[in-house]
C-alpha cells in the first residue's frame, strides 16, 4: 500500500514539472523540447516502477488456503476362515463271511418263559443264511456255553441255501433250583467251524428261561389198603393220597372210582414237597369187581392223575 502511495505522489510531482517547465521555458522552443523529453522519460520511468509495484502486489496477495480432505480411518476386513473342501473317503470294500446267520426268531419259548423246577420242554428257532454258502444237511445245532439244560447237538437234516431259513430244535430240562438260566448255541459246520450271529458271525444266540416254584401240583398217587380186597362183603378199602406240590398253598382233590365219585377235601403244603391225605373208607361189595380209583385234583390243576385198580373179591 505504501509503495502505491509513493508512486502516486511521484506522478503526481511530474505533472507539476511538466506544468512548471512549460510556463518558465517561454518561447524557448528547445528548453521546451528538451524537457519535454525529461518529462516523459519521467514519467515512463514512473509507469514501469507502477507496472513493476502492480505485479509485485498481484503476486505477493494471499492465496486461500487449500481445502484439506479429512483423511477416513482404514477398515480392515476380519480374515474369516476359508472352507476347506471335504475330503471323500472311498468306502473299503468288505467280503461277507461264507457263514452267517443274520436273523433268529423264537418259535417256542420266547425269552424269560417260566417253567418249575425239572420240567422239560422244547426249544425252537427260526434261522435264516445270511451268508454266501450253503449249509449242508450234515450241519449241526451245538451247544456252547451257559447252562445247557441236558441239551445235546442236533443235526439240521436239510441243506439251507442263502436267504432261507430253517427251523432247528432242541429238548431242554429246566435246572432243580428257582433262577435265571440261559445256554448259548451256534451252528456247527461238517468241519467243525462254528457261526453264529453279529460282525464276523461270531456271536451265539440262546434260551433264557426263568424257574420258579409256581404253585402246581405235579403229581398225585392213589395209595389203598388192603391192595386187594378177599373178604366178607359188603366191606371197606382205605384210600389215600400222596400228593406233590410245586409251591406252598391249599390243595382240593377228591377221588374218582369206578363206583362214583366222593367228596371234595383239602390239604394245605407250606413249601414245596409231598404230602399224604387223611384216609377214607371206600365201601366195596359183591358187585364191585375190582375197584378203578384216581386222583382228580381241582386247586390248582384241574387235572386228572394215573388209576389204581383194586380187586375185590367177596366171600
Amino acid at each position: 500500500m505504501r509503495s502505491f502511495i509513493k508512486l502516486t505522489s511521484g506522478l503526481f510531482i511530474a505533472s507539476l514539472l511538466i506544468t512548471g517547465c512549460g510556463l518558465l521555458g517561454g518561447n524557448n522552443a528547445n528548453n521546451q523540447s528538451d524537457e519535454q523529453t525529461v518529462v516523459a522519460d519521467t514519467v515512463v520511468a514512473l509507469q514501469t516502477a507502477l507496472s513493476a509495484n502492480n505485479n509485485a502486489m498481484t503476486l505477493a496477495a494471499p492465496t486461500a488456503p487449500a481445502a484439506t480432505q479429512a483423511v477416513l480411518p482404514t477398515f480392515t476386513a476380519a480374515s474369516l476362515p476359508q472352507p476347506t473342501t471335504p475330503v471323500y473317503t472311498a468306502p473299503t470294500a468288505t467280503s461277507q463271511p461264507a457263514y452267517l446267520i443274520t436273523d433268529v426268531e423264537d418259535v417256542t419259548v420266547p425269552d424269560n418263559t417260566d417253567f418249575k423246577p425239572g420240567e422239560t420242554f422244547t426249544k425252537t428257532w427260526r434261522l435264516t443264511n445270511g451268508g454266501e454258502a450253503t449249509w449242508g444237511a450234515d450241519f449241526k445245532l451245538v451247544y456252547i456255553s451257559g447252562d445247557q439244560m441236558g441239551a445235546s447237538s442236533v443235526t439240521l437234516g436239510r441243506s439251507v441255501a442263502p436267504n432261507n431259513s430253517i427251523d432247528v430244535s432242541v429238548n431242554l430240562t429246566a435246572p432243580g433250583k428257582e433262577g435265571t438260566y440261559q445256554g448259548n448255541f451256534m451252528i456247527q459246520t461238517n468241519s467243525g467251524l462254528n457261526f453264529g450271529i453279529g460282525a464276523g458271525s461270531t456271536s451265539t444266540f440262546w434260551v433264557k428261561i426263568i424257574v420258579k416254584n409256581v404253585f402246581q401240583v405235579t403229581s398225585a398217587t392213589v395209595n389203598a389198603s388192603p391192595t386187594t380186597f378177599t373178604g366178607t362183603c359188603p366191606g371197606t378199602i382205605s384210600l389215600t393220597a400222596s400228593i406233590t406240590s410245586a409251591a406252598a398253598g391249599t390243595v382240593t382233590y377228591y377221588f374218582v372210582t369206578s363206583t362214583g365219585n366222593s367228596s371234595t377235601y383239602s390239604i394245605t403244603f407250606t413249601s414245596a414237597g409231598t404230602s399224604t391225605t387223611d384216609a377214607i373208607s371206600w365201601p366195596v361189595n359183591d358187585k364191585t369187581g375190582s375197584l378203578i380209583v384216581h386222583v382228580y385234583v381241582d386247586t390248582p390243576n384241574h387235572q386228572d392223575f394215573p388209576n389204581i385198580t383194586i380187586p375185590v373179591q367177596c366171600k
